[in-house]
């Protein structure tokens, strides 16, 4: 939401050249980090407390960024923000395996795809409606007002999924390091991977999209935005659609579909991009690539769940770390190898795809 207000920020806080762009960096290191902590923390506490002390601290340190004198105060401020609203992503996760089964828990994954994936579209719409009538304090704000609201939605009506008996009674400390044997899971490892290369292809995707669509195809900013929008809605369309098949197919039906198109998709974007073939077939094959994810986050991540009911928690808290780790190495590669054309872009994503591809029939085999 505030990325439209960087250079308001910048100005403001008299701030030297990137120092702004670490408050987004950080925030995502606190997002990454507070997974890992929370989530096995729910395990023994239940879900409810931790999602309502993250709602509250998120909300007080989103309240603080507009008073921040520097810039260092601000970027410790996001660091915050980022480690306390982890809360929600880990802990829904957790509370879905709670509540669910495996095929249930991938269509109840998809809804919330559908919800989380509406904001990173609108935020920015928001931020820049915020930015044209007020400042970018207003941003904050809002932020800490969705917080509060957010805090009030947990409190009054989301019933607590993890009874006392379920949770886990042992130290706080024993219980993060029960979370790393998680990953030598065999029922986990596998699908666990295949969300964070798919995160990786997403990250891939996201970072290179803006050089390669105004620079190299020379479309304007607007039209840039449309085809980024569009991109995202088909992605969001198709974990709806997953909604219905689930009702005909297994999760690991579709996901070992998804998984051999998503690789022939990605292999037919390199050999495109080689062949300069243009604009139209890159978009439209890109377009399936992208699309495919709505398929493989919500039945990898039931998947991954599945196996785990007191450590919900703990695999949920592994399975964000890992999303954010191979996304920002993936998006990190797309930065550093970009040249004048999309091939690092289109080479990583595809080296995420046959990631992809190789995990989930990996793990499928060991599954039989």
């Amino acid at each position: 939401m505030y990325l439209p207000a960087f250079p308001q920020m910048e100005h403001d806080l008299a701030a030297a050249p990137g120092r702004v762009e670490l408050t987004l960096s950080l925030f995502l290191a606190g997002l990454a980090t507070g997974q890992y902590v929370i989530g096995p923390l729910s395990d023994r506490t239940g879900r409810r407390a931790p999602l309502l002390i993250g709602c509250g601290v998120y909300s007080l340190a989103a309240l603080g960024c507009p008073l921040a004198p520097t810039v260092e105060w601000l970027i410790v401020l996001r660091f915050v923000m980022g480690f306390a609203g982890a809360a929600g992503l880990v802990v829904s996760r957790a509370v879905v395996r709670d509540l669910f089964d495996e095929k249930r828990s991938a269509s109840v994954y998809s809804l919330m795809m559908m919800v989380t994936g509406i904001a990173p579209i609108v935020a920015p719409l928001i931020g820049g409606f915020l930015l044209g009538h007020f400042t970018w304090h207003a941003i904050f704000w809002t932020l800490a007002a969705i917080g509060i609201a957010s805090g009030a939605a947990v409190a009054f009506d989301l019933r607590e999924s993890l009874p006392p008996e379920r949770r886990l009674a042992q130290p706080l400390d024993a219980v993060i390091r029960r979370s790393v044997t998680i990953l030598a899971d065999l029922r986990f490892i596998g699908y666990a991977l295949a969300i964070g290369f798919s995160y990786g292809a997403l990250f891939a995707y996201i970072t290179g999209s803006p050089k390669i669509y105004i620079d190299y195809f020379e479309t304007t900013p607007q039209a840039f935005s449309g085809f980024f929008a569009s991109n995202a809605i088909v992605l969001l369309a198709t974990a709806q659609l997953n909604r219905l098949l689930l009702r005909r197919y297994s999760p690991h039906a579709l996901l070992r579909f998804a998984a051999i198109v998503a690789f022939v998709g990605g292999v037919t974007l390199v050999a495109f991009t080689l062949g300069n073939a243009g604009f139209w077939p890159f978009q439209l094959t890109l377009c399936i690539c992208i699309a495919t994810l709505g398929l493989i986050f919500p039945n990898a991540t039931a998947a991954a769940m599945a196996p785990f009911g007191r450590e919900a928690g703990g695999a949920s808290a592994v399975l964000g770390l890992l999303q954010y780790i191979i996304g920002a190495f993936a998006g990190a590669a797309v930065g550093l190898l970009s040249g004048t054309t999309p091939l690092a872009m289109a080479a990583t994503l595809t080296a995420c795809e046959a990631g992809v591809f190789a995990v989930i029939f990996w793990s499928e085999r060991h599954r039989q």
